[in-house]
């Protein structure tokens, strides 16, 4: 299903994009229209983070539930912290495997570099002459 058809903004699935549009709208009135577009670009501030000021204030913005809107972006947040973990250690176990790959080609390269030197060997004790010269 498409982030869309639940009510999401594509690039965040954190706060539904009605939240976000009323959140807008809220900034709008309290800083003025040319400092609200700039707003979250400049400082950076997620809605998230709006959320939990607004909860802390206990500011009322009508058709959104504030609580339930926070709950989900904590719900998010330690998911998304369990999925980093995982990612970091599939990493490491990925690290550790061509490590352990690279070790490996490396003896087998200078098992290979011996055994060419012990058969040219046996090859001048046999006085074979090597095509190469």
């Amino acid at each position: 299903m498409l982030a869309e058809d639940k009510g999401y903004s594509e690039k965040s699935m954190r706060v539904s994009k009605d939240t976000k549009d009323k959140l807008d709208e809220l900034i709008k009135v309290k800083t003025g229209t040319h400092e609200a577009l700039t707003r979250r670009g400049r400082k950076g501030e997620s809605y998230n983070s709006i959320i939990q000021k607004l909860l802390k204030k206990n500011v009322i913005v009508e058709g959104v539930d504030l609580e339930k809107e926070g709950k989900r972006c904590k719900e998010l947040e330690v998911e998304n912290k369990k999925l980093k973990a995982k990612i970091k250690e599939m990493k490491t176990k990925q690290n550790k495997t061509i490590t352990e790959l690279l070790e490996h080609n490396k003896k087998n390269t200078m098992e290979n570099k011996r055994l060419k030197e012990e058969n040219r060997e046996y090859k001048e004790a046999l006085g074979i002459a090597d095509k190469k010269g």
